[in-house]
């Protein structure tokens, strides 16, 4: 599903599952008791994921406004051309990727 990484700073979700669809309802249970019980930022690495859907980014848009109202963030990283599309057309790319 995914690996975790703790760092002083934050947690990095380092999304394993090609297929996102798969995994993305266990990562929202999962970070979700994450931000009610750490004072750390949020990072999901999608370097295997090749694409994404609007329910994942749904979701990463869910526990961002989470981490956001609390003074933290979440960072999304070593995503590829088409996720970086795929949140443009969804019109969070704002939110997500400045």
């Amino acid at each position: 599903m995914f690996n975790i990484i703790e760092e002083d700073s934050e947690r990095v979700y380092l999304l394993s599952s090609q297929n996102i669809s798969s995994l993305i309802k266990h990562l929202e249970d999962h970070a979700g008791q994450f931000i009610i019980s750490d004072s750390r930022d949020m990072v999901v690495d999608l370097k295997n994921q090749r694409y994404i859907n609007s329910n994942a980014i749904a979701v990463l848009f869910r526990l961002k406004s989470k981490l956001v109202s609390q003074g933290r963030n979440l960072k999304l990283i070593n995503y590829n051309k088409v996720i970086e599309e795929c949140i443009e057309i969804s019109g969070v790319d704002e939110f997500f990727l400045k």
